[in-house]
């Protein structure tokens, strides 16, 4: 393979140097400070985009389009996109990653203070929910009404929907990730499984979550606003 064919390796006689290639010459550049700045440029460029391409989204992630249709995806769309402005929105960061260690620093204070506050607008996410497709809602949760005989009244919760798009979701994700296993197995392992429960674990596991993966980012959404949820029909109940 010849790359150049020189008549000597004089040229350039000031920026360059010649070596034997395959039958031929190749012309090598010696780093000046002006190449070192070029080559630096260009190495952050290939950085920065192949960090940005680490990022999934969810219309392009296959286990997400496996599971749901078009316009399922752009529903779980919006949910993320309203968790994350509701958990961004105290914040004065930028950094995705950053908004969710804030986030977290924050939970973690006010369970310590047995705070039941995890800083989403109530008033916000009942208009939300309102807003969400039924269909696509249907297929992550439901609302289930119970006798509490010592409170004399009837009491509205929130589930994660068995046998659901929702359920199948994890499933594959937690084939592909060993702290969504965990999380799926807390799910699948008892009748009810209490969004508290399964909050706490994320807690616990929050600074080891690969967040490039927007799925990743939709689940512990999901999660967080089942627990608001959950907190806000306890608020309803009490203030009865």
């Amino acid at each position: 393979m010849k790359i150049f064919q020189l008549s000597n390796c004089t040229y350039p006689p000031d920026k360059g140097r010649c070596e034997l290639f395959g039958g031929g010459y190749k012309l090598v550049l010696r780093k000046t400070g002006r190449m070192k700045g070029i080559f630096l440029t260009i190495l952050i460029f290939i950085i920065v985009g192949c960090d940005q391409k680490q990022t999934i989204r969810l219309d392009e992630d296959p286990i997400v389009n496996e599971i749901f249709n078009k316009e399922e995806v752009k529903g779980l769309q919006k949910i993320l996109v309203f968790f994350e402005t509701q958990i961004s929105d105290s914040t004065n960061q930028l950094d995705i990653n950053e908004v969710y260690k804030e986030f977290f620093t924050k939970l973690r204070f006010l369970l310590e203070h047995d705070e039941n506050d995890i800083n989403i607008s109530s008033q916000e996410q009942k208009i939300f929910f309102e807003k969400l497709d039924s269909s696509l809602f249907n297929k992550i949760w439901y609302y289930e009404n119970n006798y509490v005989p010592h409170l004399k009244d009837t009491v509205e919760s929130i589930h994660y929907k068995w046998a659901s798009k929702y359920f199948d979701f994890v499933a594959l994700v937690s084939e592909k990730d060993d702290l969504f296993e965990e999380y799926f197995q807390l799910l699948t392992s008892v009748g009810h499984c209490s969004p508290y429960t399964v909050c706490d674990v994320m807690l616990i596991n929050s600074d080891k979550y690969n967040l490039k993966h927007e799925r990743n980012r939709l689940i512990i959404a999901i999660s967080y606003l089942t627990l608001n949820e959950l907190l806000i029909l306890s608020e309803n109940q009490n203030d009865k």
